[in-house]
């Protein structure tokens, strides 16, 4: 056995050894999972970051392109948001104003009715 396939017995010998009591356990839990997923996550993370880093450096221009290009979505993004905060602001002032219509018809309906029954009761005595 050379040097290469000891190092990688002893990797996943290391590996069973952390891993032998989650599979002896019948339910899982995130928190027996996390030691497992943080290791990739973390190199996945440092990964995105390096690539990042390394598109800055050996190709500026297209990274100001991308934040040029980001930097115009979220202006029409913010200008749309104030186009449907206009929107909203004016259909809730009509709906304020179709309310306060309907209350006076409704309240002058209720003037109407109470003279009726005023009338009905004056006739009947």
């Amino acid at each position: 056995m050379g040097p290469l396939d000891m190092a990688l017995a002893g990797k996943h010998s290391g590996f069973r050894r952390e891993h032998s009591g989650i599979a002896r356990k019948a339910n899982l839990e995130k928190l027996d999972l996390d030691p497992t997923l943080k290791a990739p996550k973390d190199r996945s993370m440092t990964k995105n970051v390096v690539l990042g880093r390394l598109t800055r450096i050996l190709n500026p221009a297209a990274y100001l392109k991308g934040k040029m290009e980001m930097s115009r979505q979220i202006q029409e993004y913010e200008c749309l948001v104030n186009k449907l905060k206009l929107k909203a602001k004016k259909k809730a002032e009509d709906l304020t104003q179709e309310m306060t219509e309907l209350r006076y018809q409704q309240t002058n309906l209720l003037e109407e009715e109470c003279k009726h029954r005023v009338c009905i009761e004056q006739a009947s005595l």
